[in-house]
């Protein structure tokens, strides 16, 4: 097993930009289009991209840190698992950051053969005793499993966390044999009006140091020597409307419950007791109202605003 401070020491060994310059391309003339927990979100011309002023140290953000309940993961691994058999039917699939297995599971049970690479050991050893998946508890960046070894390497959401998005999509693609394809799903956000993020609740910084225009996931893919090979959009804006009133009104509510400092979705709902309970019971259904506003309106409303996209790209 590999320790989370592998990769800390590993980052900071990492060459830093210039202050206040865009890591990506090194040039120093970003915007400032957002201001949030002592950053600034500086929009890259160049990248297509937002990146964080200052950048964010390590110590900076907990990679253990789950802000969803269990609730928020089952049913969007159905619709991933549906579109993966559009770009592969079957073969050995890594999923980067498995967290405690949804996907995983799922594929599996269509005839994947399965693995993980996930950094909370919690969750890496649920996935190995309850699931009985293999998972590495480490960052990718750090991961000792053999180059060349997986069809597909997938991951969810992880594109706006890493320190380096070129350096991470490198370390999965070297995991891939011969033929593989890298396929993941990353949300765009940025180079947006500043009335997006307001309506988003912020921008979540400095959990999230990038934020993409379409554009910008394009640079980042072709700068890791990677090219796109399919990708399907879908539109946010609908879904975005259970995520504002669940942040609006349900966390606040929660933290109240559960003290100032809690992590409002830590815990199943099962061991909640009175108006804990009943909470919770709203956001699992805000979850089920914004899963169905996301993945099955999403494909059909105008792409205007923040969308996610399902991405296969693989090794130029």
């Amino acid at each position: 097993m590999i320790s989370n401070e592998t990769h800390s020491t590993a980052v900071a060994a990492e060459p830093k930009p210039a202050e206040g310059a865009c890591l990506l391309c090194g040039q120093n003339n970003g915007t400032a289009a957002w201001e949030e927990n002592g950053y600034q979100a500086k929009f890259c011309e160049a990248c297509g991209v937002l990146y964080l002023d200052p950048a964010a140290p390590e110590e900076a953000v907990d990679a253990t840190f789950e802000q969803h309940d269990d609730s928020y993961y089952g049913r969007p691994a159905k619709v991933r698992a549906d579109w993966l058999a559009t770009v592969r039917p079957s073969g050995h699939l890594l999923e980067v950051g498995c967290g405690s297995g949804h996907f995983l599971d799922e594929c599996r049970r269509r005839g994947y053969e399965v693995a993980g690479c996930e950094v909370d050991p919690g969750r890496a050893r649920y996935c190995r005793e309850e699931l009985d998946i293999e998972v590495e508890t480490a960052y990718v960046e750090d991961s000792q499993l053999p180059e060349h070894s997986f069809d597909i390497v997938f991951h969810v959401d992880l594109l706006s966390h890493f320190p380096d998005p070129v350096k991470s999509l490198r370390a999965m693609t070297r995991l891939l044999k011969p033929g593989g394809v890298l396929c993941f799903e990353a949300g765009t956000l940025g180079g947006m009006s500043s009335r997006w993020y307001r309506w988003n609740g912020g921008l979540g910084c400095p959990d999230h140091r990038w934020f993409y225009s379409l554009d910008g996931i394009r640079n980042v893919i072709d700068r890791a020597d990677l090219q796109i090979d399919s990708m399907r959009q879908y539109g946010l804006v609908p879904a975005m409307l259970p995520l504002v009133f669940g942040r609006t009104f349900v966390k606040p509510v929660v933290r109240l419950l559960k003290g100032k400092d809690a992590r409002p979705w830590e815990g199943t709902v099962d061991t909640g007791a009175g108006p804990l309970r009943q909470v919770h019971g709203i956001y699992r259904l805000g979850t089920w109202v914004e899963f169905q506003l996301r993945y099955r309106l999403g494909p059909y409303v105008p792409k205007f605003g923040p969308t996610t996209l399902f991405i296969a790209a693989s090794p130029k």
